[in-house]
């Protein structure tokens, strides 16, 4: 028998893997030190597969005279009447504002990407003799890399040793290729498809261990050189639905401006104005009228929003950043992120009786309640202790698990049997430790006894077990034992628990048998905020749903206990579907909370049902290696802890695994794209009062023209106040429970800004006409078109919720931009010098009261308007 078993171990270790012969000590490559890897550093650069091409700042500098008009306004300057102070304040203003516009898209393109290039991954290399992780752009040619299943292959390189390994390689068109050690291909001479010995950035390990040596990083590697470049300007109109709607609308709406500034320029001819001047006065109109700074506004509260973002998640594909705000459907497994991560042993079967074990978590208070016996007990509760490696520290008040969180379980549990952990680790000595499968078998010695316990799945450690021991007694398990252990196993998972079982064997050697000593229901909690944020997220209209592989009983009991499954929620196991009709199974899935037992085909025709149904899906991975449901999700998410196949396929990376964080994504989501409304509006509303004032003073009232200088003043004014107001808001309170809009611009906001802009036209058109103001009408215009600039940017800050309401909720970007206009206003009137260059005069508090009004009066619009609103969604959700 002794060759026999000899022979057996030799297969043993031919087959283990590589990490298992790393472990025992059986191979150990030595790698790169420390101080040679930072040589090849400084020789080879960073191994940065993605490189951003920066736009170069006189390439932005001029773009921003790409308007015509501008250029028009620059040429009429020097070829016009107009004074030598007045050219050069036009001049100063304009570049004020191609300043201005110049520094926000600098500032947009640096957050983007710095914010887009935060990801570099981690994988496992040799360094100093060791196994140590380390950042994927560190590393070097020579470096020494360990893989995994599930792992990205950091570098190109070539393969030392493999474990029935199998790569991706179908980003460059490829396919799943065996990977073989190059001393083994070389001696097979086989003529191959794909080069078996070669591995390439960018794939991916699916299947088995490989160990490559670097040969190219960085721009060398053959993933660089086919995807490696990537344009860093990423608010694109195209792929940025909110962005879009903006250009779009601005797009459509100049050439409206253009045809209605004719109009003004016809009216100043017919005046007698000298012609180069109604040039100018008309191309400052237009400049006025035409929104042309909201583009960059919009760019640059992207990117304000997706640096908020990134707090929560690091942002591997922008597009999220405006997709995450329309979910309606957050689908997810069980995650690690939804729990604790404190597995807590919930019940025992022992002596052949349930018994319940009290306390949560780590915390170490707790009873055995419906023990008539300790024998067992003392017994299961010594073993656990002396067999396991965890151990349980306390620092700062709280308690720290270091090990296994399963073997975790067990210690919280012999603590609570008041089991002296250390006293009983000194007493047993741990000889051999070993993963067979999925059980953990170790070999402890005391002063007079050798022992084997182990630990695993039910089933596993039952297939090694012919008797239980009970009561003091050692039993046969026999067909009674098995439907009691076969009961006991159901109740402990519809509970939510994952049952496991305890074995051991007083013997010298390992035997082939073992003795039962107690089934064992470990549930790990969910977080204590979780339920909360869960409720949240329904209250708002977003459904929470769970797809998993766990049992019914898991899946259900857990969905229980965070709140997804509520009074009259369903819950199905996947299997069923495919015994379903086409339109039951659409019915049935619609109605579906929970599903359980599911497979990754599952997973993409219930991810699908939901999308055509118009539901926007986000959902979230953490486990496995197939990335193919993120094709049928709107957003695709990973958690920190997923394997490397999961993470570089997803739109964004959920830090430390916090499903909780969806709410705070979901709301930078939804205010940013209320933030760029909001400016898409007031911007509309200030620029078209300015146009609209232009015009019907020319057109109808008496009121003397104002200046091109002082059309550009308060333009730079409004643009530059209204973009501070909302460029970088903070999150709006309740923005999770508002909807954002899908028709944005909506018709009737476009319509309610040009009756804004008429009644400001008309409102200054009229007092102008007042004896009060004879020779102040331009400074009453300028001074109402500021006051009226301030009371668009207060109703503003909502589009729906009164001033009342909102103004709570004015923020410190709000109250700076309203003290800028104010101090401007006061400068500009006030100061002799300034008020001689902008022509404008000190007017009275009289004549100011005439003016102040303007903010109740437009307060006033608004909320009729808001009201409306209101009750519209209220009739469409009491509708539906």
């Amino acid at each position: 028998m002794a060759p026999k078993k000899s022979n057996q171990n030799e297969k043993n270790g031919k087959d283990e893997t590589i990490s298992k012969q790393i472990s025992t000590g059986k191979i150990m490559p030595i790698g790169l030190t420390t101080v040679e890897a930072k040589e090849l550093e400084k020789k080879h650069g960073k191994n940065r597969l993605v490189s951003y091409v920066r736009s170069k700042n006189l390439d932005i500098f001029f773009s921003q005279f790409s308007y015509p008009i501008l250029l028009l306004i620059l040429a009429a300057i020097f070829l016009s009447t107009v004074s030598v102070i007045e050219g050069i304040s036009i001049l100063l203003i304009i570049s004020i504002t191609i300043a201005m516009n110049w520094k926000r898209e600098k500032d947009t393109e640096a957050k983007i990407i710095s914010n887009t290039s935060e990801f570099s991954g981690d994988t496992r290399v040799f360094r100093d003799g060791m196994v140590k992780r380390v950042r994927i752009e560190d590393i070097v040619p020579g470096d020494i890399v360990l893989l995994k299943t599930g792992m990205m292959i950091p570098a190109d390189g070539i393969v030392i040793k493999s474990s029935e390994c199998k790569v991706d390689e179908s980003i460059f068109r490829g396919e799943v290729v065996d990977k073989l050690p190059e001393l083994e291909v070389q001696k097979s001479f086989k003529p191959y498809k794909s080069d078996p010995a070669s591995v390439y950035a960018g794939t991916f390990v699916i299947q088995g261990e490989l160990m490559m040596r670097v040969t190219s990083i960085g721009e060398k590697t053959k993933y660089h050189i086919t995807y490696g470049i990537r344009e860093p300007f990423s608010a694109d109109p195209k792929r940025n639905d909110a962005i879009g709607r903006v250009k779009k609308a601005t797009d459509s709406f100049t050439p409206v401006v253009y045809l209605a500034s004719l109009v003004i320029l016809l009216q100043l001819t017919l005046d007698e104005v000298p012609i180069f001047t109604s040039v100018v006065i008309t191309a400052a109109a237009i400049v006025a009228a035409v929104p042309e700074t909201v583009y960059s506004i919009a760019s640059y509260i992207y990117a304000s929003s997706m640096e908020r973002m990134s707090k929560f998640a690091i942002i591997r594909k922008e597009s999220m950043v405006d997709k995450l705000g329309r979910t309606t459907i957050i689908s997810t497994e069980i995650l690690k992120s939804l729990s604790r991560n404190e597995p807590t042993v919930r019940n025992l079967w022992t002596d052949r009786k349930e018994i319940t074990v009290t306390g949560d978590g780590w915390d170490t208070l707790g009873m055995f309640k419906g023990a008539k016996s300790y024998a067992s007990i003392d017994l299961l509760t010594e073993l656990a202790a002396a067999s396991t490696e965890a151990s349980l520290e306390y620092a700062n008040d709280s308690r720290i698990m270091d090990g296994d969180p399963i073997e975790g379980a067990l210690i919280v549990m012999a603590m609570k049997n008041r089991v002296p952990i250390n006293n009983i680790r000194g007493e047993w000595i741990a000889l051999n430790r070993r993963q067979d499968e999925k059980v953990t078998i170790t070999q402890l010695r005391s002063r007079n006894r050798t022992t084997f316990t182990m630990f695993g799945p039910v089933e596993d450690v039952a297939n090694r077990c012919k008797s239980m021991y009970s009561n003091g007694k050692f039993l046969k398990i026999d067909k009674k034992i098995k439907n009691e252990m076969e009961t006991v196993q159901a109740k402990m998972s519809a509970r939510g628990q994952t049952v496991y079982a305890f074995a051991f064997a007083w013997k010298k050697n390992e035997p082939e048998y073992f003795t039962l000593l107690s089934l064992i229901g470990i549930y790990d909690p969910p977080k204590h905020e979780i339920k909360k944020r869960i409720e949240t997220l329904i209250s708002s209209g977003i459904r929470p749903i769970i797809i998993t592989t766990e049992s019914s009983g898991k899946a259900v009991n857990f969905a229980r206990e965070i709140g997804v499954m509520q009074k009259g929620s369903k819950a199905m196991i996947c299997d069923e579907i495919k015994f379903l009709r086409p339109e039951e199974r659409m019915k049935r899935i619609l109605d579906t909370t929970v599903f359980s037992e599911s497979t990754t085909e599952y997973e993409k025709i219930i991810l699908d049902t939901f999308r055509q149904e118009g539901h926007q899906v986000t959902y979230i991975e953490s486990t496995g290696i197939d990335s193919s449901p993120f094709l049928y999700s709107n957003v695709a998410l990973a958690v920190e802890s997923s394997p490397d196949t999961i993470k570089y396929n997803a739109e964004g990376i959920i830090k430390n695994d916090s499903y909780e964080s969806m709410i705070d994504l979901i709301e930078e989501s939804k205010d940013m794209r209320r933030a760029i409304e909001r400016t898409f509006y007031a911007l509309f509303a200030s620029d078209l009062s300015i146009f609209f004032t232009i015009m019907v003073n020319a057109i109808i009232f008496t009121g003397d023209m104002v200046t091109a200088m002082q059309i550009l003043l308060i333009n730079l004014i409004a643009d530059t106040a209204i973009s501070t107001s909302f460029a970088k808001e903070s999150i709006y309170e309740e923005s999770l429970r508002k909807k954002t809009s899908k028709k944005f611009p909506q018709t009737g906001e476009y319509a309610f800004m040009l009756l804004i802009a008429l009644f400001v036209s008309i409102y200054i058109g009229i007092f102008t006409t007042l004896p009060i103001f004879k020779g102040f009408e331009r400074s009453l215009t300028i001074g109402t078109l500021l006051v009226a600039v301030i009371g668009i940017i207060l109703n503003s800050v909502s589009i729906d919720d009164s001033i009342i309401k909102s103004i709570k909720r004015t923020s410190r970007h709000i109250i700076l931009s309203i003290s800028v206009i104010v101090g401007l206003m006061l400068l500009a009137f006030y100061v002799p010098f300034l008020s001689g260059i902008f022509e404008l005069k000190q007017m009275s508090l009289m004549q100011w009261a005439y003016a102040l009004p303007m903010i109740f009066s437009l307060t006033l619009l608004f909320e009729i308007k808001k009201w409306l609103n209101r009750r519209s969604k209220k009739k469409k959700t009491e509708w539906n």
